[in-house]
């Protein structure tokens, strides 16, 4: 097995675990989007052979996980045989989705947001924050072959889906550079519009933040609702006991019900986060490694609690000196080197270059914690 995909700094670090905590996008998935099927087939591996949990959590919605993760791992042969070790946390585990034993998902919100007010459109919020950007349900589905004028526009979603926008008769929105995502049911996301190739403009996203802060702040919400601004969106994200949600929340949310849920607190929950390996490719999936618990449980944890994470991104992906998550880097234990591979089509007289990060570089470390019996169940 080829070593050089990734680099463990220091070997004795590395324990024996029986959860990870997956990232999706970029982490478990290819080049091309998909869920890597050599990654699927051996994280149900580890799943049945060594009683290892695995959490999935993604600011991604609940219909784009059922699509896109839970029907792919359901071709699998095994996967009835692992189902109730795997569960799915969208919008970065407010939304909360199972298989049962017939094959069905069943979904739930978490109890923390199933009545925050941005979730419940409380005095109309939602549709507020809607009618500051494009919203899908006042424009024309774009339909392929369809023929445009001169005055029309086609602006794409993240789905790739094209809307028919009228420049002469469509009032333009305050933050015009975005669409809504119809999809999202406890976060409200604005969506960079995309061209029909995919690609997303580059912009100083701060003037369109402030716009929609301060409509937050006009109708009394600022306490509760609060913004994420990343490289393809502003996400609008419920706050719970003052924090805002993110991947630190959602990993608290995954060890409790693992703990509580699925062991049936028959192990501590010290000893359930010291057995818990996360993997990630970006700066916002480091905040898996400090989990934040409520103040119910936390006299359960003896020690503040720490994971390690596996990181397959590229070194521009992570924090520069200064930064305030780069003290959050130490908790890496295995990265990917970057050292990418060519690839030779001899049917296409073409080479090609692949980077040594995401899937490429998980399946190797699969069978790496594999081979070195790195996994183990908790009971």
């Amino acid at each position: 097995m080829t070593r050089r995909l990734f680099s463990i700094p220091n070997f004795a670090r590395i324990k024996k675990y029986g959860h990870i905590i997956w990232d999706i996008d970029r982490t478990i998935t290819d080049e091309d989007g998909r869920l890597s099927q050599e990654v699927a087939a051996k994280i149900c591996n580890v799943a049945k052979e060594d009683g290892v949990f695995h959490s999935f959590i993604t600011g991604r919605d609940a219909a784009w996980i059922c699509a896109n993760v839970i029907v792919p791992l359901q071709q699998f042969y095994m996967f009835a045989d692992v189902r109730n070790k795997l569960d799915f946390y969208g919008e970065v585990g407010s939304v909360i989705q199972h298989v049962d034993e017939s094959g069905n998902v069943t979904k739930w919100f978490d109890a923390d947001i199933e009545k925050h007010p941005l979730r419940t459109n409380q005095n109309g919020i939602r549709d507020k924050l809607r009618k500051l950007v494009y919203d899908p349900d006042q424009l024309s589905p774009f339909q392929e072959g369809m023929k445009l004028e001169t005055t029309q526009e086609v602006y794409f979603d993240a789905n790739g889906q094209g809307y028919v926008v009228n420049l002469d008769r469509q009032e333009v929105p305050l933050c015009h550079p975005y669409i809504w995502s119809t999809s999202k049911e406890a976060f409200a996301t604005y969506e960079k519009i995309r061209s029909s190739d995919g690609r997303i403009s580059d912009f100083d996203q701060t003037p369109f933040a402030d716009k929609i802060r301060e409509v937050i702040r006009q109708e009394g919400m600022q306490d509760q609702i609060d913004l994420e601004v990343i490289g393809t969106a502003i996400n609008i994200v419920p706050k719970v006991n003052g924090g805002k949600l993110g991947k630190s929340w959602a990993a608290g949310k995954a060890l409790l019900n693992l703990w509580d849920k699925k062991l049936g607190r028959r192990v501590p929950l010290d000893a359930v986060v010291a057995g818990t390996i996360s993997a990630g490719d970006g700066l916002a999936d480091l905040d898996f490694t400090v989990p934040v618990f409520p103040h119910t449980v936390e006299g359960e944890l003896r020690t503040k609690p720490c994971l390690d994470i596996i990181f397959v991104g590229s070194r521009n992906d992570l924090p520069k000196p200064g930064h305030h998550s780069f003290e959050l880097t130490k908790n890496i234990i295995i990265q990917a080197t970057g050292e990418g591979t060519l690839a030779v089509h001899s049917n296409r007289q073409s080479i090609t270059w692949h980077d040594a990060i995401g899937a490429t570089v998980i399946a190797q470390v699969l069978d790496y914690m594999k081979l070195w019996t790195s996994f183990r169940s908790f009971l």
